[in-house]
């Protein structure tokens, strides 16, 4: 839990969720720091990887970068 709410941006756990199935994209980005794109793609679906620049500049930097690399895998991946 600590992970999720480490800077308060969020009083609780129920908040940052609703927050980010209304797409509010520092929540989502918080879920898939902590959560990966995977989990994050289970609770939000496949919106999670092609909306991923949206929400990428709230991802610390170098976590961005490698989160960046697997959803360009993934799409290559799914374009062929």
């Amino acid at each position: 839990m600590a992970a999720y709410l480490w800077d308060r941006l969020y009083p609780d756990l129920d908040e940052l969720v609703i927050a980010a199935s209304r797409w509010q994209l520092p929540a989502v980005a918080r879920l898939v720091e902590v959560d990966g794109l995977y989990a994050t793609e289970k609770l939000l679906g496949k919106a999670v990887w092609r909306r991923f620049e949206e929400y990428a500049r709230y991802l610390n930097a170098v976590r961005r970068g490698q989160l960046r690399a697997l959803v360009q895998w993934r799409i290559a991946q799914t374009a062929s």
